[in-house]
Parts: structure tokens; C-alpha cells; sequence
């Protein structure tokens, strides 16, 4: 016999797949790919178990979420991730609760004081002016507002002085975890991520960015 906890658990993943599914058909075309005179850097950089998205600060208006929480900031690193595990740390526990049931989730906003790709680990990737505004208009949806419009800092985040946790609108889950969703961001903007829902673990979305991407703009002829 299957228990009531148990078959509720596995609704809940039957319906996260169903969603995930038709989320997939029903979302809008990527952005075109760069061009000569139509192209922008971002990067894409793995802390530990997780990737996050370097987006240029031009990139956002001034009433950005982002603005408000680092305002003269030159670019920011955007992750995102269940709301408990991701600032506490992964413990067999918390995975188990961040997979099996939908869950809360927070975002990770980084301050840089340079250009995306620059330093560290970061793999820059070329996107067109439409896939920049298109990730960056997908980074502000993703920020859960309090009733005056402004992003709810729930913590410090993991880079001391730098980086902050803020609420996130959407439900972690099985079918969504953090780098999906930085694969699922990335080949809206115009990325060639063959399949987000492929890269569970964030060395395999680098590795896609560095293999099929492009590091530089294309030049003029």
C-alpha cells in the first residue's frame, strides 16, 4: 500500500513534469543569435553546486530590482535556488526536501565592479541586444516584490559584503532546480543550450556555454 505522504509526493512531481512540459511547448521562441553591430557580453559563472548568470548593470532601468538592492554595481551574478538550501548549505535533508516537493526559492544577487567575463571562473557568452534585454526582463520577473515594489533581502548571501539573498516568485522543484534554471534563461536570451531540463549539475551547462557558445562578438565585414 502506498501512503498518503507518499502518493502526494508523487502527484506533486507528476504535476511539476506535466508543467514543466508545457512550459516548454508554450514558451516563446529564443532571441536571435549575435551579429556583426548586434551584440552583448554576459558570462556564466558556477559557485560550488550552483550556476549563476553575469549580466552588465546598462543592462537594467532604474527602477530594477537589482538598482535597488546595489546600485553602483558595473554588472551583477545572478543565481537562484531552493529558499533553504541554497543559504544553508546542502545536507541530504535539505536536498530531499528541495526535490521531492515544490518548495520556496530565493535568488543570489552578486555586486561586481567589472565587465561579465572578466576574472575568476566565468565563461563569457555572446547574446544580441534582444537576448539581453530578454534575460534581463526574466531576471527582474523572477524577484518576489513586497507591496511597495521593492525586492525582500532575506539574508546575506554567500560572498560577505558583496552578495545578498532576496525572494524569489517561483517554486523549486525536481524539474526545476537552479541550473536549469540558468540553462532555461540562457537559451531564451538566444544561448544554444540544446535542453535545460539536461543539466542537473552545473558543470555540464558550463561546458555546453564554453563548447557551443560564443566567447567574443562577431566582427564587422
Amino acid at each position: 500500500m502506498v501512503s498518503n505522504r507518499a502518493a502526494a509526493v508523487l502527484a506533486g512531481l507528476a504535476l511539476a513534469l506535466l508543467l514543466a512540459a508545457a512550459w516548454a511547448v508554450l514558451r516563446p521562441p529564443a532571441a536571435p543569435p549575435p551579429g556583426p553591430g548586434d551584440c552583448e557580453i554576459v558570462a556564466v559563472t558556477r559557485r560550488a553546486l550552483h550556476t549563476e548568470i553575469v549580466v552588465p548593470a546598462s543592462a537594467f532601468g532604474p527602477q530594477s530590482p537589482l538598482k535597488a538592492i546595489y546600485p553602483g554595481a558595473q554588472s551583477y551574478s545572478i543565481g537562484w535556488g531552493d529558499a533553504t538550501a541554497f543559504p544553508g548549505g546542502l545536507t541530504v535533508w535539505t536536498s530531499i526536501r528541495a526535490l521531492a516537493w515544490p518548495t520556496a526559492s530565493v535568488l543570489h544577487v552578486v555586486r561586481l565592479d567589472g565587465a561579465p567575463g572578466e576574472g575568476g571562473d566565468a565563461v563569457p557568452l555572446a547574446v544580441s541586444r534582444e537576448g539581453l534585454d530578454r534575460l534581463a526582463r526574466e531576471i527582474e520577473a523572477a524577484f518576489a516584490l513586497d507591496a511597495a515594489g521593492e525586492p525582500v533581502v532575506t539574508g546575506p548571501g554567500r560572498l560577505s559584503g558583496r552578495s545578498v539573498f532576496a525572494r524569489a516568485g517561483s517554486r523549486y522543484h525536481l524539474f526545476r532546480t537552479c541550473n536549469v534554471w540558468t540553462a532555461d534563461r540562457l537559451r531564451a536570451a538566444g544561448a544554444p543550450i540544446a535542453w535545460p531540463g539536461a543539466h542537473l549539475l552545473p558543470w555540464t551547462l558550463t561546458a555546453e556555454v564554453a563548447v557551443r557558445g560564443q566567447e567574443a562578438c562577431p566582427l564587422d565585414r
